[in-house]
């Protein structure tokens, strides 16, 4: 994984029960010293979704799960959180590759 591993900002699409996990990647990625970022959607249009970043394992058993049973942030704790996809940050902010997981 060339790409991942010359980016310093990846978001991770977190899998849902079905599908294969991601949270080794996820270990591999904070242990490579990574900036992880993770999608939460916040409404009800294609554009309330936000990359929060995931600070570390340990915050991943605190999320809540959506109703499609993928862990997310709750919309209050996204306010002192970078989000990799906000369209006013800087290039040096925003993500440099997705991973999503597959059924």
């Amino acid at each position: 994984l060339p790409r991942v591993a010359g980016g310093a900002r990846v978001s991770v699409y977190l899998a849902m029960r079905q599908e294969v996990q991601t949270g080794p990647l996820l270990a591999w990625l904070f242990q490579g010293g990574k900036r992880v970022f993770v999608p939460t959607v916040v409404g009800s249009r294609s554009a309330d979704m936000r990359m929060p970043e995931l600070r570390g394992l340990e915050e991943l058993a605190g999320l809540r799960e959506s109703k499609w049973g993928i862990p997310e942030f709750e919309p209050a704790q996204l306010a002192e959180r970078a989000d990799g996809a906000d369209p006013d940050a800087g290039a040096e902010e925003l993500i440099d590759v997705v991973l999503a997981p597959g059924v």
